[in-house]
Parts: structure tokens; C-alpha cells; sequence
């Protein structure tokens, strides 16, 4: 078994390419997940496997980058012919967005459910909330068993795999990841990081601390109000980073078996979050 794990950068596709299809040809597996490849990249690749039929390739790893319609078609064509060595082949996590730099290739776009949050904060739209100011503000939500007694909103998408996504905030807040049977209630089922079912980082002007279940981590105070959060699902990682000057320092990481996907959710003492953009 072969594991290639060259990046292979937009700009010098065809010159790494061109260097590395003698050793594709020679592996049985390869990996070139995350590594940025275009649609024009893979279907580059499909004409070389195309035109060597003494391949030994059997999987291919192609997650987490643009193979866009030509790329999968003539990929997929070759998976499924007879006469094709390439047995396993991997496309999903696919996207224009997987060619930008570093983990911001990762990036999700998140939204707040509204049918999580609780009558005391506020959604300003789909990507930022913020705690009622004064009473006449709370709005008047109908009760479901999704909706938070705390003042806490889960996000619409459960993640698996690698994600990426940044947040501002303000305030008194905790940034978390929680399985979706997280309580709502207010017992400590319910609190996010005062559980083995939720992760937090609890941020304020004078504390940091990374909550789960009954153990928590004082930390450095953040450098910057934007926090970027990484998750490797499968590698059972969920780090948190400063983001200053579009530099990431790390916060905290978080060990685990996740065994449901994770939802970006947020408790309110005093103040917001927004959701950004991945630029």
C-alpha cells in the first residue's frame, strides 16, 4: 500500500501532477484529501488513469476538494468500469469553496434554529443573536420540545468530518458543540459543557474556561473577540483559536469519541454572537 499525500496547490497543479503520476500509477491507495485539486485537476487525473491500464490504483481519496461535474463524472465513469482497477473512490466534502487556504478550506456555513432558541435572546436574521435588552423586546415564541429554557440556540446543521466555522462575540457567552438530545430543561442536562453530551469554551472580559462535563480549565484570556472553532469528528478533536490579524492562536482542544454529530450551539449570560463569513 501506497499513501500519497502531496498537496497539490491550484497555481502548480499540472507541474505536481505531471510529477507525481508515475507514483500514483504505483500505489494501491491513494490519498490526496484537503490537497485543493480542481475540476481541471481531476479530470487530468481521470485522463491519466484513463490511458495507463497498468495502474495498480484501487482507492482513491479525493474528499475535500473541487472535482466539480466533469471531474466526477469521468472519475466515477472510471470506478465503474470493468476493466478499471479503481475500485473505492472518495468525492465527498466536495466544493469550490475546498480551494481556499489552509483549514478555512473547511469552512462551514452555519445557521441559528430558531425553534432551539430561547425567549430571551434575539436572531437578527440567520447569523447573529444577542440578549433581550429590555423586557418588551422578549419576543413572543410558540413552546416546542426543541426551545431552550436557558438562554441558549442550537445551530440548524449537526457537523461531522472536518468543519471549520468563526464566530464574534460580546458579553458573557459559551461557544459549544453539543449532540442534539442535549436537554432543555434547566437541570445541568441542559447546560452546555455542564454535561458528557456537550463542549464549551465560556468566554467574558475576565475569564476563559473550557467546560465539560463535570471538568473545567481555566485558560488565557483570548487575544480577540472572534473565535475560530476546528472539528476532526472522526479524529475526535474540537480546538478552539483566536483570531487576530486573520492569524489563529490556539485557545484549547477537547478529546473524544463523538459518536453523534456535533451542533454549534451558544448560551447567552449578557451580550451576542455572530456568525461570520469565511473569507
Amino acid at each position: 500500500m501506497c499513501l500519497l499525500n502531496r498537496f497539490l496547490s491550484v497555481s502548480n497543479l499540472y507541474e505536481k501532477v505531471r510529477e507525481t503520476i508515475k507514483i500514483i500509477y504505483l500505489c494501491v491507495f491513494c490519498r490526496l484529501s484537503g490537497c485543493q485539486v480542481t475540476e481541471t485537476g481531476c479530470s487530468f487525473l481521470a485522463s491519466s488513469l484513463r490511458s495507463n491500464a497498468a495502474s495498480l490504483l484501487k482507492h482513491l481519496d479525493l474528499s475535500y476538494n473541487h472535482p466539480g461535474d466533469l471531474g466526477t463524472r469521468e472519475l466515477t465513469d472510471i470506478k465503474e468500469d470493468p476493466d478499471m482497477k479503481l475500485k473505492t473512490l472518495l468525492l465527498d466534502h466536495g466544493g469550490e469553496h475546498r480551494l481556499k487556504p489552509g483549514i478555512k478550506k473547511y469552512g462551514v456555513e452555519l445557521k441559528f434554529d430558531e425553534t432551539t432558541a430561547s425567549k430571551r435572546l434575539i436572531l437578527e436574521r440567520d447569523r447573529k443573536v444577542r440578549t433581550v435588552k429590555k423586557v418588551e423586546e422578549k419576543p413572543a415564541r410558540p413552546e416546542n420540545e426543541d426551545r431552550f429554557k436557558r438562554s441558549q440556540v442550537f445551530c440548524v446543521e449537526g457537523l461531522k468530518g472536518l468543519c471549520y466555522w468563526e464566530v464574534e462575540w460580546s458579553g458573557t457567552v459559551c461557544i459549544a458543540a453539543a449532540y442534539k438530545r442535549v436537554g432543555r430543561n434547566w437541570d445541568s442536562s441542559g447546560g452546555l459543557g455542564s454535561n458528557e453530551m456537550s463542549w464549551a469554551l465560556y468566554c467574558s472580559r475576565t475569564k476563559c474556561t473550557a467546560l465539560h462535563g463535570k471538568t473545567s480549565t481555566q485558560l488565557e484570556l483570548p487575544s480577540s473577540q472572534k473565535i475560530a472553532v476546528l472539528l476532526d469528528w472522526e479524529g475526535g478533536i474540537l480546538s478552539y483559536y483566536s483570531v487576530s490579524s486573520e492569524k489563529l492562536s490556539l485557545i484549547h482542544t477537547f478529546h473524544a469519541k463523538f459518536t453523534e454529530p456535533l451542533f454549534p450551539a451558544f448560551w447567552f449570560k449578557t451580550g451576542s454572537v455572530t456568525l461570520c463569513e469565511i473569507n
